[in-house]
Formats: C-alpha cells, structure tokens, sequence
C-alpha cells in the first residue's frame, strides 16, 4: 500500500510559476540551451526525479499533527512499534534527544528520498536545502509515526537505514536520528552530520 499526497494547484501554481517564467526568460536570453532543458524535463516527467544527482524521490507521507511528544517514552528498549520491538537504542541518542519534549508539532507532508550513491552528510543536507531550512529538519514525532508505517510510509525494513536530520539542545548542532530493522526488531541510533563516514547507497532519507 502506498501513501498517495494530493498536491493543491494554488501550492503548484506559488512555488513553480515563478520559477518557469525565469526559466523561459533565461532560455530566450541565450544563458541556458533549449533542447538539453526540454530533455531534462521530460526525463523527469517519464522516470525518476534525482535530487542533486543524490536523492531520488521515493514519494510523500502525510504524518499526523502531536500535541505533546515525549521522546524518552516512545524511543525506549521495549516499546513496540508498528509491530515490531525496540531492541536497541544507541548513546548518542540516548544523550541528545532523551530529554526533548516535542510541543504542538504540526501535521507536516514529508519527502522521502533513497540515496543513488554513497555520501556524507554535508552534501545530503545542501541537497535538502541546507541547514537553516525548516523542511531540511524532521521532527521526533514524525520519525516514530515513520517507524510504525513502516513500508506504508516508504521507509526500509531490510537492514537499510533510514535516516533524518534534528538540531541537539545538547550542542545545537545538526545530528542524525536513524532507525533500520534487522531480524524483525528495530534499532535507533543518532549520528553526527559531521562523521567522516558516507551513508550507503540505497539509505532512506526524509525532509526537504
């Protein structure tokens, strides 16, 4: 089953229709060439649309709004999820997110995108917009209403990782809570954005 997202015309017509115009402007100025543009498009149209030569899109999920979300006592050793157990939490995200409570979180339509090649974090980010975009962040909540759709929300249960991207009230820097399912039962862990380690190809991310 997939999670079908209807997108508003009002919502098409704001974000693109600008963007057309100055891409038709520069096509008629000569700064950009007509044929490999109307090429590019149809790609896009009839197969896959990669983000950045990085992300390909997987599709969109609807999560649902939370009024109060408490992280320690959903992510915790146990705690059945969408059918599967927690077995596994790691420290750093027992250090950093433990004792985020997450208020009034709003009903959100998040991106899911698969990696096509390996790749640190610092590119998947710039890929998503960069750091300072709200949408580039995904809350807490969210990532456990993913973790219960499981392949309903276009996440990976076969070892994989799925991954996001959350600021630490700890050191204020960008950290990276993932989950992956293995033998059945679920484990979590938070990465650094700045490891010097790439993320398989293949890895789930959400935001953007």
């Amino acid at each position: 089953m997939t999670v079908q997202v209807a997108v508003a015309d009002g919502d098409i017509n704001a974000k693109l229709d600008s963007k057309f115009g100055d891409l038709k402007r520069r096509i008629r100025e000569g700064t950009l060439p007509l044929d490999p543009i109307a090429r590019v498009v149809q790609e896009m149209i009839e197969g896959d649309f990669i983000l950045g030569g990085l992300l390909k899109f997987v599709g969109a999920v609807e999560l649902k709004p939370n009024k109060r979300f408490v992280v320690a006592d959903n992510f915790k050793v146990g705690n059945v999820v969408g059918g599967r157990t927690i077995a596994w939490i790691g420290n750093n995200f027992h250090h950093h997110f433990d004792d985020v409570v997450e208020e009034d979180v709003p009903a959100r339509t998040i991106n899911i995108w698969e990696l096509v090649k390996g790749s640190r974090d610092p590119v998947i980010i710039i890929a998503l917009g960069g750091e300072d975009k709200p949408n580039t962040q995904t809350h807490l909540a969210h990532t456990f209403q993913m973790m219960k759709l499981g392949e309903k929300g276009k996440s990976r249960l076969d070892g994989y990782a799925n991954l996001g991207y959350k600021l630490s009230p700890k050191d204020g820097k960008l950290w990276v809570p993932r989950w992956n399912v293995n033998g059945g039962k679920l484990s979590v862990e938070a990465n650094s954005s700045s490891r010097p380690d790439e993320w398989y190809d293949g890895g789930r991310v959400s935001g953007g």
